[in-house]
């Protein structure tokens, strides 16, 4: 199947990128798998919505389906490979290796509905309950994940400077300066007690919800080590989950609080942890959105969703607020950015 990459200044265009992609995943299943396989077309995504890279297709035999993703390197592909296998072996929430080699990963396609998908039309007691399916797959998945040698090896995330930072710089953007805060007392209250796994982007626009309601988590390629409560962070403080309110206070206390709840780790302190690391977290996806925006019009909800995008819209970038003030609420240190935080929604574009 040949196909031809259409080039514009230099690059080549979103739509020559999934042509190639879909090129070279006929190639590597037929190598692979020993099948030919007709890979999945969606329509072209309308601009002027960005997206970094398209590294997964969902590729067709006869009835049965699977996905053939492409990372950047072999370092990538081994890396992701190697937890699948973990996790594969203890039955974890997560896709099945079906074939491994060089840059290319063939998995098992577990569906193509992301939680993130029915949360936007479910009310609070309904959402969080997904959002609890989506932790107990996740903390599954840890569980699966403890005691491998190799990921004891794995590289551990670095500290929170970034997150630290995000205040200022998009107090800078909004042109609403951050006031001074502690930050080495921040610091403190979300530095991890012990570096373990994580799955890290543990947004739920990675969370699957099959035709069984049972939820499997995808995109495995940036693992590592640090807290597990960042990944109860990373679910929980993306601009795509609703905002449920007092509801997330009641979730997160589930999760963290009594020796039996499946995040608390035996930490002291983890709802001040997931409250100081959610709050600055929502602070810099928020930062993430604006830029994203630039100059353009707010981006379409639809195209987001349809096309597994940033939350580029007004509706999202007020719901980060929203949390990141009630979650800094929740620390007494993070007082003065709580109220600084109240400015924001007026900055924002129309």
């Amino acid at each position: 199947m040949a196909v031809e990459v259409s080039v514009t200044a230099g690059k080549a265009t979103a739509a020559g990128k999934a042509d190639e992609l879909a090129t070279g995943a006929v190639e590597a299943v037929r190598r692979l798998l020993g099948v030919d396989a007709v890979p999945e077309r969606r329509p072209p995504m309308p601009q002027p919505y960005k997206r970094r890279h398209l590294n997964s297709i969902r590729m067709r035999c006869g009835a049965v389906s699977f996905i053939a993703t492409r990372r950047r390197d072999s370092k990538f592909a081994k890396h992701e490979t190697d937890i699948l296998f973990a996790l594969g072996a203890k039955r974890a929430p997560a896709p099945r290796v079906l074939a491994a080699e060089g840059e290319w990963l063939i998995q098992e396609d577990v569906g193509a509905k992301r939680v993130i998908e029915p949360l936007q039309a479910m009310a609070a007691g309904e959402g969080i309950a997904l959002l609890e399916r989506a932790a107990a797959a996740l903390w599954r998945c840890h569980d699966a994940a403890a005691g491998e040698s190799f990921v004891a090896e794995a590289a551990e995330f670095g500290g929170a400077d970034r997150l630290i930072a995000g205040p200022a710089r998009l107090g800078d953007l909004l042109r609403v300066p951050a006031p001074a805060f502690a930050e080495e007392k921040i610091l403190s209250l979300i530095r991890p007690p012990e570096a373990v796994f994580v799955k890290w982007d543990a947004r739920p626009a990675n969370a699957i919800l099959n035709s069984t309601g049972a939820v499997y988590w995808i995109d495995w390629e940036e693992w590592g080590r640090r807290c597990r409560l960042d990944d109860l962070v990373w679910l929980l403080c993306d601009e795509w989950v609703p905002d449920f309110g007092a509801a997330e206070d009641e979730f997160v206390a589930r999760q963290v609080r009594g020796r039996n709840a499946p995040f608390a780790d035996g930490a002291r302190g983890a709802e001040t942890y997931v409250a100081a690391f959610g709050a600055l977290h929502c602070l810099l996806r928020l930062d993430i959105i604006l830029r994203s925006k630039g100059r353009d019009a707010w981006w379409s909800t639809e195209n987001c969703l349809a096309y597994d995008l940033i939350g580029v819209t007004r509706e999202c970038s007020l719901r980060l607020i929203a949390r990141a003030q009630r979650l800094a609420a929740n620390v007494e240190t993070m007082a003065p950015l709580a109220e600084w935080m109240a400015a924001l929604p007026g900055r924002l574009p129309p």
